[in-house]
């Protein structure tokens, strides 16, 4: 969805009130007409602020659940799988190309980086080939992520 404010500027109309009063009040417009407000007093008294409440059992329930939910699509690059499959894909650097388009929105980068394998690795078919050998010592989907990515990107 496009923000609003970009709408407005691309169509060359301005600002509503309520978009460009949002714009110069707050931290961030204070910050900039504040030359203190980047002292390190400033930013020692704004993380003492932040840091107020301490980090709760409850508060960890949310990065511990993100965790979960991500751990089987990420790989940590830790080479425990040995680094290829019997196919011979580089399988920590094809696991990362879906990540660019899955994980940041940025498909071009994942392709572009798939499009660099070799011509024998670009064209391994992991789908065709049942029983991948590598296990992850994390938990990640590697044969999963493996034919994610050639889907995603071959041509």
């Amino acid at each position: 969805m496009d923000h609003p404010r970009r709408n407005f500027l691309a169509a060359g109309m301005a600002l509503p009130a309520a978009a460009s009063a949002s714009r110069s009040s707050g931290p961030a417009s204070q910050a900039r007409s504040n030359p203190s407000s980047t002292s390190p007093t400033f930013r020692y008294q704004t993380l003492g602020k932040a840091t107020a409440n301490p980090f709760s059992a409850a508060d960890q329930k949310i990065p511990t659940a993100h965790l979960e939910r991500i751990a089987p699509l990420y790989c940590r690059m830790c080479g425990e799988c040995g680094g290829s499959c019997r196919q011979g894909l580089p399988v920590a650097g094809v696991l990362r190309f879906p990540t660019y388009a899955d994980g940041y929105g940025q498909f071009a980068p994942g392709r572009e980086s798939f499009l660099q394998l070799p011509p024998g690795q670009a064209a391994v078919k992991c789908g065709d080939r049942p029983g991948c050998t590598v296990k992850c010592p994390y938990g990640v989907r590697v044969s999963e992520r493996l034919i994610r990515a050639q889907e995603m990107f071959t041509c």
